[in-house]
Protein backbone atom coordinates (compact mmCIF):
# COMPACT_ATOMS: atom_id res chain seq x y z
CA UNK A 1 0.00 0.00 0.00
CA UNK A 2 2.83 2.36 1.05
CA UNK A 3 4.53 2.58 -2.49
CA UNK A 4 0.85 3.05 -4.19
CA UNK A 5 -0.40 6.52 -5.72
CA UNK A 6 -2.95 8.52 -3.67
CA UNK A 7 -5.33 8.09 -6.94
CA UNK A 8 -4.89 4.38 -6.56
CA UNK A 9 -5.40 4.15 -2.99
CA UNK A 10 -8.62 5.75 -2.75
CA UNK A 11 -9.63 4.11 -5.78
CA UNK A 12 -8.70 0.68 -3.80
CA UNK A 13 -10.26 2.14 -0.56
CA UNK A 14 -13.57 3.13 -2.49
CA UNK A 15 -14.25 -0.47 -4.38
CA UNK A 16 -15.26 -3.85 -3.38
CA UNK A 17 -12.13 -4.92 -2.37
CA UNK A 18 -11.59 -6.21 1.09
CA UNK A 19 -8.02 -4.54 1.12
CA UNK A 20 -7.34 -1.64 1.96
CA UNK A 21 -10.10 -1.52 5.09
CA UNK A 22 -10.94 0.86 8.10
CA UNK A 23 -7.36 -0.45 9.63
CA UNK A 24 -5.52 0.90 6.75
CA UNK A 25 -7.61 4.30 6.31
CA UNK A 26 -6.70 5.17 10.08
CA UNK A 27 -3.16 4.38 10.09
CA UNK A 28 -2.78 7.01 6.87
CA UNK A 29 -5.17 9.73 8.36
CA UNK A 30 -2.77 9.35 11.74
CA UNK A 31 0.17 9.60 9.60
CA UNK A 32 -1.24 12.73 7.25
CA UNK A 33 -1.56 14.63 10.84
CA UNK A 34 1.73 13.95 11.87
CA UNK A 35 3.13 15.33 8.68
CA UNK A 36 1.67 18.56 9.56
CA UNK A 37 3.96 18.20 13.04
CA UNK A 38 6.58 18.08 11.15
CA UNK A 39 5.85 20.42 8.73
CA UNK A 40 5.99 23.18 12.04
CA UNK A 41 9.18 21.67 12.98
CA UNK A 42 10.69 21.43 9.74
CA UNK A 43 9.86 25.52 9.07
CA UNK A 44 10.72 26.41 12.93
CA UNK A 45 14.57 24.84 11.86
CA UNK A 46 16.25 27.88 11.03
CA UNK A 47 14.81 29.77 14.28
CA UNK A 48 15.41 26.93 17.23
CA UNK A 49 18.71 24.39 15.79
CA UNK A 50 18.78 23.08 19.34
CA UNK A 51 18.70 19.49 19.75
CA UNK A 52 15.67 19.54 21.40
CA UNK A 53 13.82 20.18 18.10
CA UNK A 54 15.75 17.87 15.88
CA UNK A 55 14.66 15.04 18.71
CA UNK A 56 11.32 15.61 18.45
CA UNK A 57 11.34 16.30 14.75
CA UNK A 58 13.04 12.49 14.46
CA UNK A 59 10.48 11.21 16.60
CA UNK A 60 7.79 12.34 14.56
CA UNK A 61 9.39 11.18 11.61
CA UNK A 62 9.69 7.52 13.22
CA UNK A 63 6.41 7.62 14.51
CA UNK A 64 4.89 8.40 10.80
CA UNK A 65 7.13 5.54 9.12
CA UNK A 66 5.51 3.32 12.11
CA UNK A 67 1.72 3.88 10.70
CA UNK A 68 2.84 3.90 7.41
CA UNK A 69 4.29 0.38 8.16
CA UNK A 70 0.93 0.01 9.88
CA UNK A 71 -1.41 0.59 6.88
CA UNK A 72 0.40 -2.62 4.89
CA UNK A 73 0.15 -4.53 8.56
CA UNK A 74 -3.75 -4.13 8.20
CA UNK A 75 -4.17 -4.83 4.75
CA UNK A 76 -2.50 -8.08 5.13
CA UNK A 77 -4.23 -9.01 8.38
CA UNK A 78 -7.76 -8.14 7.20
CA UNK A 79 -6.61 -10.28 3.90
CA UNK A 80 -5.81 -13.30 5.61
CA UNK A 81 -9.20 -13.29 7.76
CA UNK A 82 -10.63 -12.57 4.68
CA UNK A 83 -9.45 -15.74 3.04
CA UNK A 84 -10.14 -17.69 6.35
CA UNK A 85 -14.15 -16.80 6.90
CA UNK A 86 -14.07 -18.55 2.87
CA UNK A 87 -12.72 -21.85 4.01
CA UNK A 88 -15.13 -24.42 3.60
CA UNK A 89 -16.99 -25.77 6.83
CA UNK A 90 -18.60 -29.02 5.39
CA UNK A 91 -16.65 -31.60 7.42
CA UNK A 92 -16.31 -31.61 11.22
CA UNK A 93 -12.31 -31.76 10.21
CA UNK A 94 -13.01 -28.45 8.15
CA UNK A 95 -14.64 -26.81 10.26
CA UNK A 96 -12.48 -27.44 12.77
CA UNK A 97 -9.34 -26.00 11.07
CA UNK A 98 -11.24 -23.38 9.88
CA UNK A 99 -12.01 -22.31 13.82
CA UNK A 100 -8.52 -22.60 14.62
CA UNK A 101 -7.26 -20.55 12.01
CA UNK A 102 -10.37 -18.02 12.35
CA UNK A 103 -8.78 -17.49 16.47
CA UNK A 104 -5.16 -16.65 15.13
CA UNK A 105 -6.47 -14.70 12.10
CA UNK A 106 -8.63 -12.48 14.66
CA UNK A 107 -5.62 -11.88 16.88
CA UNK A 108 -3.91 -10.34 14.09
CA UNK A 109 -6.80 -8.57 13.11
CA UNK A 110 -7.27 -7.00 16.68
CA UNK A 111 -3.74 -6.22 17.49
CA UNK A 112 -3.11 -3.91 14.36
CA UNK A 113 -5.70 -1.18 14.98
CA UNK A 114 -3.99 -1.55 18.95
CA UNK A 115 -0.45 -0.74 17.06
CA UNK A 116 -2.57 1.94 15.47
CA UNK A 117 -3.81 3.64 18.89
CA UNK A 118 -0.50 3.20 20.53
CA UNK A 119 0.94 4.90 17.80
CA UNK A 120 -1.41 7.58 17.31
CA UNK A 121 -0.97 8.51 21.27
CA UNK A 122 2.50 8.49 20.96
CA UNK A 123 2.20 10.58 18.53
CA UNK A 124 0.02 13.08 19.92
CA UNK A 125 2.26 13.43 22.88
CA UNK A 126 5.00 14.36 20.57
CA UNK A 127 2.55 16.81 18.66
CA UNK A 128 2.55 18.25 22.06
CA UNK A 129 6.11 18.77 22.45
CA UNK A 130 6.19 20.21 18.61
CA UNK A 131 3.31 22.74 19.41
CA UNK A 132 6.04 24.40 22.26
CA UNK A 133 8.15 25.63 18.89
CA UNK A 134 5.08 26.63 17.04
CA UNK A 135 4.66 29.95 16.25
CA UNK A 136 0.89 31.62 16.20
CA UNK A 137 0.43 31.35 12.54
CA UNK A 138 1.16 28.05 12.64
CA UNK A 139 -0.61 26.86 15.48
CA UNK A 140 -3.51 25.93 13.49
CA UNK A 141 -1.52 22.81 11.99
CA UNK A 142 -0.74 22.22 15.25
CA UNK A 143 -4.56 21.77 15.53
CA UNK A 144 -5.57 20.16 12.39
CA UNK A 145 -2.77 17.78 12.90
CA UNK A 146 -4.18 16.43 16.08
CA UNK A 147 -7.65 16.46 15.24
CA UNK A 148 -7.00 14.12 12.21
CA UNK A 149 -5.07 11.99 14.72
CA UNK A 150 -8.14 11.58 17.36
CA UNK A 151 -10.53 11.00 13.88
CA UNK A 152 -8.01 8.16 13.46
CA UNK A 153 -7.76 6.88 16.96
CA UNK A 154 -12.00 6.96 17.30
CA UNK A 155 -12.16 5.03 13.46
CA UNK A 156 -9.04 2.50 15.14
CA UNK A 157 -11.00 1.39 18.42
CA UNK A 158 -13.66 0.31 16.20
CA UNK A 159 -11.42 -1.94 14.19
CA UNK A 160 -10.92 -3.71 17.73
CA UNK A 161 -14.10 -4.23 18.28
CA UNK A 162 -15.12 -5.91 15.55
CA UNK A 163 -13.02 -8.26 15.85
CA UNK A 164 -12.97 -8.99 19.17
CA UNK A 165 -16.89 -8.95 18.85
CA UNK A 166 -16.24 -12.12 16.62
CA UNK A 167 -13.60 -14.23 19.10
CA UNK A 168 -14.33 -17.40 21.13
CA UNK A 169 -12.28 -16.63 23.99
CA UNK A 170 -14.07 -14.06 25.59
CA UNK A 171 -11.33 -13.43 28.21
CA UNK A 172 -8.43 -12.68 25.48
CA UNK A 173 -11.34 -10.24 23.56
CA UNK A 174 -12.03 -8.06 27.24
CA UNK A 175 -8.26 -7.97 27.45
CA UNK A 176 -7.86 -6.26 23.88
CA UNK A 177 -10.88 -4.09 24.16
CA UNK A 178 -9.38 -3.02 27.76
CA UNK A 179 -6.22 -2.00 26.23
CA UNK A 180 -8.19 -0.58 23.29
CA UNK A 181 -10.46 2.10 25.59
CA UNK A 182 -7.38 2.70 27.70
CA UNK A 183 -5.60 4.18 24.86
CA UNK A 184 -8.88 6.01 23.21
CA UNK A 185 -8.55 8.09 26.77
CA UNK A 186 -5.35 8.46 27.31
CA UNK A 187 -5.17 10.13 23.25
CA UNK A 188 -8.91 12.01 23.55
CA UNK A 189 -7.39 13.79 26.49
CA UNK A 190 -3.69 14.75 24.97
CA UNK A 191 -5.64 15.59 21.68
CA UNK A 192 -8.69 18.01 23.39
CA UNK A 193 -6.15 19.54 25.52
CA UNK A 194 -4.66 20.47 22.51
CA UNK A 195 -7.32 21.39 20.37
CA UNK A 196 -8.42 23.39 22.93
CA UNK A 197 -4.99 25.39 23.17
CA UNK A 198 -5.02 26.03 20.03
CA UNK A 199 -8.76 27.22 19.24
CA UNK A 200 -8.30 29.79 21.97
CA UNK A 201 -5.34 30.86 20.68
CA UNK A 202 -6.04 31.37 16.53
CA UNK A 203 -9.47 32.23 17.49
CA UNK A 204 -10.51 35.87 16.93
Amino acid sequence: MKTVTIDEFISRLSSKTPTPGGGAACALVAALGSCLGSMVGHIKEEKHPANELSETLKKMEDVRTQLLQLVDNDAAAFGALSKTLKMPKDTVQQKQARQEQLAKDLVAAAQVPLNIEQAIVLELKVMQEMKEFSSKSLLSDIGCGATLSMGALNAAILNVYVNTKLMKDKKQAGKFNQQAEKLARQGSQIAQQLYGEVEASVKG
